[in-house]
């Protein structure tokens, strides 16, 4: 897992971290809904 500081010490060094390294998971994303999007603005 990756800390937060890790994050930002390879931020602050100009260190690309690899692909999808800090990539977000949502475990509870919501699925099968389905709204117009004219309905959400």
């Amino acid at each position: 897992m990756v800390t937060k500081e890790d994050v930002v010490k390879a931020g602050l060094s100009g260190e690309l971290m690899a692909p999808k390294t800090s990539r977000h998971s949502i475990p509870q994303r919501p699925r099968g809904l389905h709204i117009l999007l004219g309905k959400l603005f």
